[in-house]
């Protein structure tokens, strides 16, 4: 991993040099206060620290996508992802790319994105709703800025930044950004098996409303539906769409079946999702800290507090 410095101005230059070959999509504080992803018309005025409400998967899972079309000619889809550079991005939705990485390692529609997008992280400054978990590695990225630092993280970072005319000079080292602001408890699993019928489950399922924000704003949720579309003209389509299991028919199953009919259940499948994985993912935290589902539960829920709140028996 190389790295340099700079001044900061270099950042502007380096931005607009992205131009026209780069779609420039960063986080962006619009009018209503909200900081949102959006598409940079002009070259950047600076580095913005502001979290996007809903992050970086959208552009790599988007809320409804085309996977197969039947047309009357029989023509098949074409796909062609735009070449997008995603920049001022944090380092706890770099660590959710991560995720999202080995979750669609096998995806060709999102691995045709992710091989088009530039993706450079900037250090942000913790707010009081981050719990970003300690880690001991760097997470993917293709450049890094934090103030007159520079660094690359793959061969395309290193390759932008070169082709750059901007002046480079010495190496610094990335160590300190990624110390995390929270150390999780211990033995998460067994806190977990021992509390499945902990009050604590029906307490704060009483109060959750299944309207599912907190998925939809998790940098790692990404659960979907297939859909197939038969129009009156012949043409069939098969989408998918973004799925949340705090619905209830996230659970539901032919015959009418279904494996998490109340907000308990589906509850204590988030918290086990996020803590302790499922499936291949199997002991993979992903939750990466960044606060997003307390800051849009309309109640407050906050499932830090829930882990904080089961308790560890040790075995005799």
């Amino acid at each position: 991993m190389d790295g340099f410095s700079d001044v900061k101005s270099f950042y502007v230059r380096f931005v607009k040099s992205l131009q026209p070959a780069w779609t420039v999509i960063r986080p962006v504080v619009a009018a209503d206060g909200v900081c949102r992803l959006q598409e940079l018309s002009d070259g950047a005025d600076g580095s913005c620290s502001c979290l996007p409400l809903i992050p970086l998967k959208k552009i790599l899972l988007p809320p409804k996508e085309l996977l197969w079309k039947q047309s009357e000619d029989g023509s098949p889809v074409s796909f062609s992802p735009a070449n997008i550079a995603l920049i001022d991005v944090a380092p706890c939705d770099l660590y959710a790319l991560d995720y999202l990485d080995q979750a669609y390692a096998e995806d060709s529609f999102y691995q045709q994105r992710r091989r088009n997008l530039l993706v450079i992280g900037r250090a942000c400054s913790p707010s009081s709703s981050c719990q970003c978990p300690p880690h001991a590695a760097p997470p993917p990225f293709d450049l890094f800025f934090a103030d007159n630092d520079i660094w690359s993280g793959s061969e395309q970072g290193e390759k932008v930044l070169q082709d750059f005319s901007g002046a480079v000079t010495s190496k610094v080292l990335p160590e300190t950004y990624w110390a995390g602001q929270k150390t999780l408890p211990t033995k998460i699993a067994a806190r977990f098996l021992q509390s499945v019928d902990n009050p604590v489950w029906a307490e704060v399922a009483s109060r959750c409303l299944s309207c599912g924000a907190c998925s939809a704003v998790c940098p790692t949720c990404a659960c979907y539906d297939i859909v197939d579309e038969v129009a009156l003209s012949g043409v069939i389509r098969r989408q998918r769409v973004w799925d949340n299991c705090f619905f209830r028919d996230h659970g539901l199953v032919a015959g009418g079946h279904n494996f998490r009919p109340d907000r308990t259940a589906r509850l204590r499948f988030r918290f086990e999702h996020k803590y302790l994985g499922f499936g291949e993912q199997r002991g993979i935290i992903s939750c990466v800290g960044c606060g997003r589902c307390q800051q849009i539960c309309p109640v407050g829920i906050d499932l830090a507090q829930i882990l904080d709140q089961l308790p560890l028996e040790e075995e005799e």
